[in-house]
């Protein structure tokens, strides 16, 4: 059996639902700082994303894209019609799932991950104290001043499950409404579709991915170009969903929209030019994320204004079988 190389990001099928009327996506890079028209089968894609090595066989197995993501994908367009049409009844469990998946397997999770720890280890390294360590060769350079750290791509997937299980509820367990944008406006989404955040007051940004969710907490998912899942945490500590909430304010699109640009790894979806003001300010942003989110006492990755080359370049970041790991 062939091995999929090219694996989705995002699934296919909730990209589906943000295609322009030529049935082709409108994709701005933050990277290529350019334009991209694709379909939605070739877009947010990365070799080997879920694949894992067997007995030192790099890219062996693919069961996290078939046998787990599969699963809630096939899913996913009953629940959305579900969802859009306001039922109440709906299957939370599929709910809680769908919003995991999205937020876990996207490269915004992961690949901020990788090069955390990849920090983590150049730092451990460079504080063991030089008596601890053999002297380097008369006339060659002590190598730690020279250390580059690649971490095996791989250890992203442990991480998704970790989080999932570790630290569901801030953005699950939550009351959901489904919201509509008022005639003529249309929501942006990215390869990291669910943001939660708190409203900061004379912030440049609001707060996002808050630690410890108040009742002033958002947590919002486009879900089509129109519509959004929008939460807030639950008074009774578990995850509700409760039909259609009232339409979106165009300042809540407004938003919601530069959320989703600022919280993107790379990918912007979208279908409106975006205002060139935002992308001055939003566009060159990398959301980030301390090692230390790993801990019980932590709760979620904070966005970082650090620009997004200088940060992939100083790990020389790159998801490749090849590289030298640690």
């Amino acid at each position: 059996m062939s091995i999929p190389k090219r694996q989705h990001t995002i699934p296919r099928v909730y990209l589906e639902n943000f295609v322009d009327s030529d049935d082709r996506l409108t994709v701005w890079s933050k990277r290529r700082k350019q334009t991209q028209r694709p379909f939605p089968g070739d877009a947010l894609i990365r070799s080997y994303y879920y694949s894992q090595p067997v007995d030192g066989v790099d890219n062996a197995n693919h069961s996290i894209e078939t046998d787990l993501l599969g699963g809630i994908e096939t899913s996913y367009p009953k629940l959305l019609r579900a969802v859009l049409s306001g039922e109440k009844d709906i299957d939370l469990e599929l709910l809680l799932h769908t919003i995991l998946m999205l937020r876990s397997r996207s490269a915004a999770f992961r690949e901020p991950f990788e090069i955390a720890l990849s920090d983590l280890v150049e730092k451990q390294i460079k504080s063991i104290p030089s008596k601890e360590l053999p002297p380097p060769p008369k006339n060659f350079p002590d190598i730690r001043d020279h250390l580059v750290v690649t971490i095996d791509p791989h250890r992203s997937l442990h991480a998704m499950a970790y989080y999932i299980t570790n630290y569901a509820r801030p953005i699950t367990f939550m009351e959901w409404t489904v919201r509509s944008a008022p005639k003529g406006r249309e929501l942006l989404t990215s390869d990291n579709p669910v943001v939660w955040y708190e409203r900061g007051f004379g912030a440049s940004l609001p707060v996002i991915y808050t630690r410890n969710p108040t009742l002033k907490t958002r947590a919002v998912v486009p879900v089509t170009r129109t519509e959004a899942l929008v939460g807030r945490p639950s008074a009774t500590g578990d995850i509700r969903f409760l039909g259609r909430g009232p339409e979106l304010s165009g300042e809540l699109i407004r938003e919601c929209n530069r959320i989703q640009m600022a919280c993107s790894w790379d990918d912007v979806v979208m279908s409106a030019k975006l205002p060139k003001l935002d992308i001055e300010r939003f566009g060159g942003l990398a959301p980030r994320m301390d090692i230390s989110h790993y801990e019980p006492e932590s709760g979620a990755f904070l966005l970082n204004e650090e620009y997004l080359g200088s940060f992939r370049k100083k790990y020389k970041f790159e998801r490749s079988s090849s590289s030298k790991r640690a």
